[in-house]
């Protein structure tokens, strides 16, 4: 499903095209709050209604349903018999604890949003404008908690891509697999490249010290 700001043809295109652009973020906050409320793991076990949801997010019950909708209309929900249910995307994606969850690494997008806000500064400056508040260690810690998870989401993700290119790449010779020294824990390598150990003539090795 595309967005309505990505179909986009530089002929035809009008102000509905604009209007679409200046409210892409819509679509976005739709899903932060959905991720951030964990909507999506509720509606994991079985559908709900939408006055079931309003009760159980302590959600104002009109304001529930239409955020529901919209949930629908981007492709996220589904509703049948006055039930909203997961779709595929989002059960596959979207709900906790499954292997190729997405929801941290949306929320991360969520937290660099801010920097963006200041685009008409950093061109001014030709750079950065914004960096870091002073955190204490352990919100410090934290932060750098999330942004491994969130690496890790993606790459857990991606290395479902970039297996079929190394496709006849490995059948011969040995990997050496030098886990954490990928984006996020590494897990994105090791999901990348798992599938090839075992493989005749194939191994991996850890980093020394392991």
């Amino acid at each position: 499903m595309k967005l309505p700001f990505q179909n986009f043809e530089p002929q035809e295109a009008g102000p509905q095209y604009l209007e679409d652009l200046a409210t892409a973020y819509w679509y976005s906050e739709v899903l932060f709050t959905a991720l951030e409320n964990d909507l999506f793991t509720i509606l994991a076990e079985k559908g709900m209604t939408s006055g079931e949801l309003a009760d159980h997010l302590k959600w104002d019950p009109q304001a529930t349903e239409r955020f529901l909708r919209a949930l629908c209309s981007m492709g996220l929900l589904c509703l049948y018999e006055e039930q909203y249910s997961n779709t595929v995307l989002a059960g596959n994606y979207l709900v906790r604890g499954k292997k190729y969850y997405q929801g941290e690494s949306i929320l991360w997008r969520k937290y660099l949003s801010a920097g963006w806000r200041e685009l008409n500064n950093c061109l001014k400056a030709g750079g950065r404008v914004s960096y870091a508040d002073d955190a204490d260690g352990v919100e410090l810690e934290q932060r750098i908690k999330k942004y491994i998870r969130a690496m890790d989401n993606v790459a857990r993700a991606k290395a479902l891509e970039v297996v079929p290119i190394f496709a006849r790449l490995f059948d011969e010779g040995e990997i050496l697999d030098r886990r954490g020294r990928f984006r996020g824990s590494g897990c994105g390598f090791s999901g990348a490249f798992s599938r090839y150990e075992g493989d005749t003539g194939g191994s991996t090795a850890g980093d020394p010290g392991e």
